[in-house]
């Protein structure tokens, strides 16, 4: 008996030893699955990309449900948008960029191509601003387009003009917005030159004859100042390229050198008496000798990072002066490099006056097609 008793305690011994290597196993492969199905689970449930869509902060989905969700939500914020626009069309004073269809997470470009306008002027405007933004998505590396906007005697156009562009699904154009009051907030001694401005110029918003003060205003609130960027470039709104790409003229290798600070159509030494020579602030006045003062035409204008972080470092020590003595003044008081536009890409007119042939669209076809006119730069083309 007790060698049987203990034959058969032989055998219940391994069983259990069985029995418990074989629940471990299972709570193993249980606990593996579920580790498994909680590793793909949080890939799937990644951390948002948040978008921001004329102040509407919307997750961009990873699934396929999520993205119709996020579709139907710009659905609903275009529509909200487009309400806003015919109903309220007063938008905040203070100055915000906003960002259309476009991740925090993008890498920055080389290249940036900057609109600046104040009266969209109907629909032609943004045509023009939408197909200079497919062609800068097209390019390598692609260039980054930004529509700043004054709006300190239209206001609501920002939300028009988002509303636009995402109806022509142009997901590349980003908005900064300012008035008069962000500039002269942001430089107080603004106001000084602005007293000298011309009979009739010199009560108009600050931002209509003092565009550098708009463009470094963009620079230090949209771009921080982000060393990624090597060029700027700057157009006012009613210029026109007669070309099949406006890249053709942005990365053309003369301008994209390296060594190169600014680009304009040419730079000459200031005429006396000029109608705003006393559009001037004291410190601009005691900085640059007479002898030193330069005027270019300004609607097309390339700015290096170097030569952005000179004139941000003189406005913010009160030096101001009309728009286009503004840009060859300083850069050649500070050394950096200039050379003018490449005569084949000067169209005629490229001027500073209203006054122009182009009052239909199909009035500048043939500019498109003529040899002798094609792959120029225009101004001002209104329509």
């Amino acid at each position: 008996m007790r060698g049987k008793e203990s034959g058969e305690r032989t055998m219940v011994i391994p069983s259990c030893v069985f029995a418990a290597i074989l629940v471990f196993f299972i709570f193993e492969n249980i606990q593996g699955d579920a580790s498994i199905w909680a590793s793909r689970r949080a890939s799937q449930v990644r951390t948002p990309v948040m978008i921001t869509y004329m102040g509407n902060n919307i997750e961009r989905g990873d699934t396929e449900l999520e993205t119709q969700a996020v579709a139907s939500t710009f659905k609903r914020a275009l529509a909200k948008i487009q309400d806003a626009s015919s109903t309220k069309p007063n938008v905040p004073s203070t100055s915000r960029h906003t960002t259309i269809l476009s991740t925090q997470a993008e890498q920055l470009p080389h290249t940036i191509l900057l609109i600046r306008g104040y009266k969209l002027e109907g629909n032609r405007i943004m045509e023009r601003v939408a197909r200079f933004a497919r062609s800068c998505a097209k390019a390598s590396p692609p260039i980054e387009v930004w529509l700043c906007l004054d709006t300190s005697e239209q206001k609501g156009q920002a939300k028009i003009a988002a509303a636009y562009f995402q109806h022509v699904r142009v997901s590349n154009v980003h908005i900064h917005e300012l008035n008069a009051d962000d500039l002269t907030n942001r430089f107080p001694m603004l106001k000084e030159a602005q007293a000298g401005g011309a009979p009739g110029w010199a009560d108009r918003p600050a931002p209509f004859g003092f565009h550098t003060e708009a463009i470094i205003h963009w620079y230090m609130h949209a771009l921080k100042s982000s060393p990624q960027y090597k060029a700027i470039w700057v157009f006012e709104a009613d210029v026109e390229y007669s070309g099949d790409s406006i890249v053709d003229i942005l990365y053309d290798p003369t301008y994209a050198d390296d060594k190169v600070d600014f680009v304009t159509k040419l730079c000459e030494p200031k005429s006396n008496p000029w109608m705003h020579s006393n559009a001037v602030s004291k410190n601009y006045d005691k900085y640059m000798a007479e002898s030193e003062r330069y005027l270019s035409v300004e609607p097309a204008q390339m700015f290096s990072r170097r030569f952005m972080v000179e004139l941000q470092k003189r406005l913010l020590q009160g030096m101001h002066v009309w728009s286009e003595q503004a840009g060859c003044s300083f850069a050649l008081k500070a050394g950096l490099k200039y050379i003018p536009f490449k005569e084949e890409h000067m169209g005629n007119p490229f001027t500073y006056f209203e006054a122009h042939q182009f009052r239909q669209p199909a009035d500048f076809e043939p500019y498109r097609i003529n040899a002798h006119q094609k792959n120029r730069l225009y101004h001002p083309v209104k329509i």
